[in-house]
């Protein structure tokens, strides 16, 4: 069953949705999550059957198929992830990135970023104490600051706070080996942070457009120089060496935020 659901996943990164649909399709017929969820993760420390199920969601979706791509994203929400292992913060940080990216794109950021801080935030405080770590931490600040940015549109509590910290060093952006594998399952994380910038940097614009706040304007360029740099290395990570897409459902996402950012210089 995880030889299907990985032979699905690589035929989804070459853009092949159908087939990767008709790999999952035969690995659900062998696959029980009852059954066999907790064998596979520990044996291999995340369970690649269940992710398929959140991927497919996506793939559905590319291949035409938008209906059956939203119940699916229902039936994880509803079916898959309370079956999952608590403890296993790694394996819900790579199943709910699809979750996430497909109710973002349909204004539902507030129930994106409850479901992230019940399955990652919470379980982490729970599971991980005494200095012990996981894959998925770098992740957690920069996607719970994105779905705030996407809940609340205007300005909010603690948002020069948010700002300065964007606006500092390297602050929001996640290891390069980390984001070498979320961009070729579905989402850069180099674009995820280059969002924030860009979120960020318009609603600074927006207030100083008002107050005329010097702060503020130097504030925003950092951002937009920040954001179009993280922006540049998600593209180059996306795109072959001849400019094509590498990674379709990844670079989707990405092109409209380096178009944005571009748009600000």
């Amino acid at each position: 069953a995880r030889a299907l659901a990985m032979q699905a996943e690589i035929l989804a990164k070459d853009g092949r949705f159908d087939e990767a649909l008709e790999a999952f399709a035969t690995m659900k017929t062998v696959y029980d999550i009852d059954e066999h969820s907790d064998l596979v993760s520990k044996s291999y420390g995340t369970d690649r059957c269940a992710q398929a199920y959140a991927f497919s969601a996506l793939w559905y979706i590319e291949a035409g198929k938008k209906e059956l791509g939203m119940r699916t994203c229902e039936y994880v929400i509803d079916e898959i992830l309370d079956k999952m292992d608590p403890a296993n913060v790694l394996n819900f940080n790579v199943m709910l990135l699809p979750v996430i990216k497909i109710l973002k794109s349909k204004g539902e950021a507030k129930r994106a970023r409850a479901l992230y801080d019940t399955y990652v935030i919470k379980n982490h405080e729970k599971h991980f104490k005494d200095g012990a770590k996981t894959p998925a931490k770098p992740l957690m600040k920069p996607m719970m600051l994105l779905l705030k940015l996407c809940r609340d549109p205007g300005f909010y509590q603690g948002m020069d706070a948010d700002i300065e910290y964007m606006a500092e060093g390297d602050n929001g952006t996640v290891p390069p080996m980390l984001d070498n594998v979320y961009s070729s399952l579905c989402w850069s994380m180099s674009s995820l942070s280059a969002e924030i910038c860009l979120l960020l940097a318009e609603r600074l614009a927006e207030r100083n457009a008002e107050l005329k706040r010097q702060s503020d304007l130097a504030l925003t360029k950092m951002l937009i120089r920040k954001g179009e740099f993280l922006a540049r290395k998600a593209d180059a990570k996306l795109k072959d060496e001849e400019g094509g897409i590498k990674f379709k459902l990844a670079f989707d996402t990405h092109e409209p935020i380096l178009c944005s950012l571009d748009a600000m210089v």
